[in-house]
């Protein structure tokens, strides 16, 4: 009981400390649960595109080939660095060859 005093007159005494604090542990709590829900989307993207590339090829199948054009301003520069880390894997998963500009 007397921690629970403590933290509330704590909260009290600084009550812009406390204001910011929990604005800021709000935000990060919402960061962490949208990366969550982002892996777990990414997580089952691969998967499609692994059942996708698993498939059997014949003669007739026809082979895709996928050219990808990057912008080099997008995201602030970082368009290269997005294209590895979400799309290339999932595009060499499908079983697609790839080719970038």
């Amino acid at each position: 009981m007397e921690r629970v005093r403590k933290l509330a007159t704590t909260v009290w005494t600084h009550k812009k400390k406390s204001v910011v604090l929990a604005v800021a542990g709000g935000y990060g709590a919402k960061w962490y649960n949208k990366r969550l829900e982002d892996e777990a989307y990414f997580r089952e993207l691969s998967r499609e595109a692994m059942t996708y590339g698993a498939g059997l090829i014949t003669r007739d199948t026809p082979l895709y080939r996928v050219t990808v054009i990057l912008n080099p301003v997008a995201s602030g520069g970082k368009g290269r660095k997005y294209y590895e880390k979400y799309c290339a894997p999932l595009l060499n998963l499908a079983g697609m060859k790839v080719g970038h500009v």
